[in-house]
């Protein structure tokens, strides 16, 4: 998406470059800047995620487009001596640069981290080809939630009750236990080995649940969602529905 935005810049040629530029110059400006923006907000949003984890999508989306749109100015000034040679550097220059330099990072950075969070990478959506049916690490045990497990060390001493579920966020986890949530650094597969022998089930590409945790299961238009004593409503994938169904989490 990024190198396409970047061949429609420069097609279009934006800010003049339109005229001042050869169709060379324009396309390989446009798609040299888009991509430097890009990876420096991916950089920024990498760094900043911890900090504003509890913050909405496009939120720390902009936040991250507009701190990485500061380098990026300086890079169009080089481009535009480079290429253009036209007038004198001045604040006000830059400062106008880096909002023209804002609006193309916020126009990328929102949308694309949108996809990535809610349909490319597979939280809230159903499975993908690359589930498998796992079997149950240990059935479900009713009235009483898991003890504890190696996994609980690795979260927070203030959240350190009674363990809920387990989501999985780029390289990150959120754990949610009965005291609240928090994104913690680890691979979900590591975290799958250490809690091995809780009570609970893999029900989603990214998602863990603590049988005891779940209240009830419900059906959103054709895929099941489990509720969870929080309030938490975790999606069911179709490939990981016939080992819920076996635990006894979802009737026929």
């Amino acid at each position: 998406m990024v190198l396409a935005v970047g061949a429609l810049l420069g097609r279009i040629g934006p800010f003049g470059t339109f005229a001042d530029l050869t169709t060379a110059e324009r396309f390989a400006y446009w798609l040299g800047l888009t991509t430097a923006l890009w990876v420096q907000v991916a950089v920024v949003l990498y760094a900043l995620r911890p900090r504003v984890r509890h913050q909405p999508l496009w939120m720390q989306a902009g936040l991250a487009a507009l701190l990485g749109a500061v380098p990026t100015t300086f890079e169009v000034a080089w481009a535009e001596a480079l290429l253009r040679l036209g007038g004198v550097l001045t604040p006000l220059s830059m400062l106008k640069t880096y909002g023209d330099v804002c609006l193309i990072a916020l126009a990328l950075a929102i949308p694309l981290e949108y996809l990535r969070g809610h349909v490319l990478w597979p939280e809230r959506t159903g499975a993908g080809p690359a589930d498998v049916v796992p079997e149950p690490e240990q059935a479900p045990v009713a009235g009483a939630m898991a003890g504890p497990c190696r996994f609980l060390e690795r979260v927070p001493a203030k959240l350190r009750g009674t363990l809920l579920a387990v989501q999985a966020e780029d390289h990150y986890l959120r754990v949610h236990t009965d005291l609240g949530s928090d994104l913690i650094l680890c691979r979900f597969g590591d975290a799958l080995a250490e809690l091995e022998g809780t009570p609970g089930l893999r029900v989603h590409r990214s998602w863990w649940v603590a049988g005891p945790a779940v209240v009830r299961a419900e059906r959103e238009g054709d895929r099941t969602v489990l509720v969870l004593s929080n309030g938490l409503r975790v999606p069911v994938s179709r490939s990981y529905g016939l080992a819920v169904r076996d635990a006894g989490w979802v009737g026929e």
